[in-house]
């Protein structure tokens, strides 16, 4: 036959002042930790972005100053004048060793052309 059980105890044999201790002893450390996590949360200051900001803009500004090591030079003639500067180009600086080209091109009123000669800086 059983024994009879405890009135102050539960199924593992626990009292029920173990039990109050326990949960008294788990609720104070989870007090105690949450107070150490809000003192240390409280102690970080934000840094300043300033410098993080400017080094972004520079960079970025870099990185669009330097898109392709091409040079550019773009020039408005009249139709005539504008196939003898190309031809120029391509004399001067042939295709095969600068990759010379016409970038892009126009015609304006006036029989005038605009366009844009790209050929990289050297023939390395």
């Amino acid at each position: 036959m059983r024994a009879r059980k405890d009135a102050g105890s539960n199924d593992r044999g626990q009292t029920t002042e173990s039990i109050r201790k326990s949960a008294v002893e788990a609720l104070s450390y989870t007090e105690s930790s949450t107070v150490v996590f809000e003192s240390v949360a409280r102690s970080f200051v934000q840094p300043p972005l300033d410098g993080l900001a400017r080094q972004l803009r520079s960079r970025r500004d870099r990185a669009s100053d330097a898109v392709d090591s091409f040079v550019r030079e773009t020039f408005t003639l009249p139709r005539d004048a504008a196939r003898v500067k190309a031809r120029e180009w391509f004399e001067r600086y042939p295709k095969a060793a600068y990759w010379t080209s016409v970038e892009s091109w126009r015609l304006l009123p006036g029989d005038e052309v605009e366009f844009t000669m790209r050929r990289l800086p050297t023939a390395d």
